[in-house]
């Protein structure tokens, strides 16, 4: 034990106030820059024209400028237009990007949506490029689980008060909102569609209406691995389950839509079909009994009779059973129920990043009224978000996997620097943790060798 320790706050104390025209605590966006030379994404862009929508190529912002500070924005914690544009005030990080002004709220917003819906295939199409040469990049073992590539689709609905919000819907629950579907492989979210569910009214409440044109787009991404795809029960339509079984060869989504059928069937098997019983501990400290169990059905919509596994528990206190179904393909059905329900109990670790990523960068507000500058803003979030993610993966210890955007963004990306001109060349002084500081000394040596190691781990400088 420590000894007594007791909060001894200076009564006297000298304070100097400075301006901050040679400080940053941005010093940590360093690394981002040079990851961004690193993969080609800043000159990716250059090879879009639908990402420069201006008239006048003589005048305004080149579009690099718009994603690049976009991407350090919200990598900073930024989570607005306008926390882009108070990057602004951060002079010392406008002469590490080259930048003598950063674009305002309306520059931004104005790019977002004239960009139109062919600057955003393109950002999609760029998130892909990244995408795949993160994964050629990163260890195979930090990405695999058990030998397999995890493909995990789901949907969230960011609901909206007013009707200014072009493209909003009533949604299943009577609200009006959007629908962001999202498509993600391994640690990242390699595409997104936000929108409403569907431009008709017979099918709005159809949350995987994009799930076909998403697999389409983006299947060329995991075709040289092992896969396993997760889905919710929004996807366990026959037609869903055909078109994920066209993909994939090994599979798993939740079934509880249409669950009545299953039900009074499950009621009705013997008492052999089902596993041994185990105790377990629920949340509430209760014990209870569960047993696993398979059973070929075919639903309604489905060519042919699909294997569900069957879980059902009972607590120490219930008389009655209550059951849970997951579809899955052929090859899992091989295995224990137990152990297909044990692996797709896992789809459990994407939903905590895809609410990490809605909560972290406050994507359950848009940015814009206008539906196309809202695609192309979550777009470049989800490109964002991966950036950080290429960060953990490729270039952090194993103790890092486990940290969150914010930590992250806390002990990564917003870093103190201080910028010292010389006659000929810029010299950074970025203060780092002796933890830390050798490898950003090798990350930087290795992503952007134009910049020239000045003396100690801590010093960075360009020349």
């Amino acid at each position: 034990m420590a000894k007594h320790i007791k909060l001894n706050i200076k009564k006297k104390l000298r304070i100097q106030i400075r301006p901050s025209n040679k400080a940053t605590v941005h010093g940590g966006q360093l690394s981002t820059i040079a990851l961004l030379n690193e993969s080609g994404l800043i000159n990716l862009i250059k090879q879009y024209p639908a990402l420069d929508p201006r008239t006048n190529k003589n005048h305004g912002f080149e579009p690099d400028v718009y994603l690049t500070v976009f991407l350090v924005g919200l990598a900073s914690g930024g989570k607005s237009l306008a926390d882009i544009e108070s990057l602004n005030n951060d002079i010392p990080l406008k002469e590490i990007l080259g930048l003598k002004k950063i674009p305002d709220q309306s520059a931004l917003g104005e790019w977002l949506r004239a960009l139109g819906d062919d600057g955003w295939r393109a950002l999609r199409q760029i998130n892909r490029q990244f995408i795949n040469w993160a994964l050629k990049k990163i260890p195979k073992e930090r990405l695999l689980t058990n030998g397999r590539l995890w493909v995990f689709f789901d949907d969230t609905q960011i609901e909206v008060s007013g009707d200014k919000y072009e493209g909003a819907k009533i949604n299943y629950n009577g609200d009006l909102a959007f629908s962001f579907q999202t498509l993600w492989v391994g640690p990242f979210i390699v595409d997104g569609v936000f929108g409403a569910t569907s431009e008709s009214d017979q099918i709005s409440n159809d949350v995987s209406n994009r799930l076909p044109e998403l697999l389409e787009e983006n299947h060329d991404i995991w075709k040289d691995y092992l896969t396993h795809f997760f889905a919710d029960s929004a996807s366990s339509s026959g037609y869903y389950l055909g078109l994920v079984e066209k993909h994939f060869t090994n599979w798993s989504v939740s079934y509880n839509r249409w669950d009545k059928p299953l039900n009074r069937l499950a009621q009705k098997l013997p008492q052999w079909v089902w596993s041994e019983p185990k105790e377990i501990q629920l949340k509430n400290n209760k014990k209870a009994q569960v047993q696993y169990c398979w059973m070929r059905y075919q639903p309604s919509g489905c060519e042919k009779p699909r294997e569900f596994a069957l879980m059902r528990s009972r607590a120490e206190d219930e008389l009655m059973w209550f059951y849970r179904f997951i579809v899955c393909d052929e090859e899992t059905a091989k295995t224990s129920a137990e152990i297909a329900f044990e692996r797709h109990n896992l789809k459990g670790d994407y939903e905590r990043r895809f609410k990490e990523l809605l909560d972290e960068l406050d994507l359950h507000h848009p940015a814009c009224l206008s539906l196309v500058a809202n695609r192309n803003f979550y777009t470049i979030v989800g490109l964002a978000y991966n950036v950080m993610q290429v960060f953990k993966y490729l270039y952090l210890s194993d103790a890092a996997l486990g940290w969150g955007i914010h930590k992250l963004i806390r002990n990564w990306l917003l870093l103190p620097a201080q910028m010292v001109r010389h006659s000929r060349f810029l010299t950074i002084c970025l203060y780092v943790s002796e933890q830390i500081g050798k490898w950003f000394k090798e990350f930087l040596n290795k992503t952007f060798p134009q910049w020239r190691l000045v003396s100690r781990t801590s010093y960075f400088g360009s020349g």
